[in-house]
């Protein structure tokens, strides 16, 4: 290999290592009244019938390479409760160059807790990311397993009005790669660490407050507004291998980014666009822009592709478009 590819490879796997905690951007959840709208960082806690067409990140790496990767993603119902989806992700770097895409990812989503009256959802799930399933040099040669869990939780059974707006949801994954060192030649030439990603945001929807606390004067703009912090973590936790001085990121070094949200719902789809401000030297060197444009499935195909195959109930009882119906 020779030593341009080789920093491109490098520059590479390190933008793949501080995007590796953000979870592409999946199906919004709607909970009673509540949706929980796909944010960029910490994925929505609940299942769905959703195409993200696509999700884009912008990101100023450690190493000083600078990376745009856009996101496709779909997912759809098993049942009211059960969700499988498929994403792929196409890297483009500059400083030094390299293209491709870095693996295909698949999951499965159980929705295990709902309560519509206090707006709390519960989902588990499993993730694989399918090694050699991308561009060679870009994708891990491996498969990685990830657990999942994550929680959604909205306050619009508070009596305060000015609180019942706000909800919070969290993310916490295990991702484990099936092939703990890599050789080459017989050498141990890289150690795959066992990683540890967790996140949260924490959202006010003036969507909501339009719908079910009081109507919103000003711009129709306004009635479809949610505005987040969101944050997300790396930390990895075994198989890590000796400190390596200077290395960007550090061996056993939390990288992640933290920044406000903005995101636009309409009745059949979301636009949404966050500011990635790195929270240490190792998770980049400036701030990153993520943006999305997800189209709800359920919405706009309500009696086809937006319904479970299997049918059942739904596991939400309300009209969560009643503010755009004020």
């Amino acid at each position: 290999m020779s030593h341009k590819t080789s920093l491109a490879c490098a520059g590479a796997f390190a933008a793949a290592a501080i995007l590796a905690g953000i979870s592409p951007a999946s199906a919004h959840t709607v909970i009673g009244q509540r949706i929980f709208p796909a944010t960029l960082t910490v994925d929505d806690p609940g299942v769905d019938d959703e195409m993200a067409l696509p999700t884009i990140n912008y990101t100023y790496n450690a190493d000083g390479s600078q990376s745009y990767t856009w996101n496709l993603f779909y997912g759809k119902r098993l049942t009211a409760d059960l969700e499988v989806s498929i994403n792929s992700t196409f890297l483009h770097q500059i400083n030094p160059r390299s293209n491709g895409w870095t693996g295909i990812e698949t999951e499965v989503r159980d929705q295990v807790m709902v309560n519509n009256e206090h707006e709390f959802v519960v989902s588990l799930a499993v993730a694989e990311e399918w090694g050699a399933t991308g561009t060679a040099g870009l994708d891990n040669q491996y498969t990685t397993i990830t657990p999942k869990a994550l929680i959604g939780k909205g306050f619009g059974d508070l009596q305060t009005e000015l609180l019942r707006p706000i909800a919070i949801t969290g993310e916490i994954q295990y991702i484990v790669p099936t092939v703990p060192n890599v050789y080459a030649n017989g050498i141990l030439s890289q150690q795959t660490p066992t990683t540890v990603v967790y996140g949260a945001t924490l959202q006010y929807s003036l969507q909501y407050m339009n719908a079910y606390v009081h109507e919103i004067d000003g711009p129709e703009i306004l009635r479809h507004l949610v505005v987040d912090l969101e944050a997300n973590f790396s930390t990895p936790v075994s198989n890590i291998g000796p400190s390596v001085i200077n290395s960007v990121p550090g061996t056993h070094e939390t990288t992640g980014v933290v920044g406000p949200g903005l995101y636009y719902l309409a009745h059949d789809y979301e636009l949404g666009i966050y500011g990635a401000f790195p929270i240490n030297q190792g998770s980049g060197k400036h701030p990153g822009v993520f943006a999305i444009v997800d189209f709800f499935l359920d919405d706009l195909f309500p009696n086809t592709l937006g319904k479970p195959i299997f049918g059942g109930p739904e596991s939400t009882a309300f009209d969560p478009w009643h503010a755009f119906n004020r």
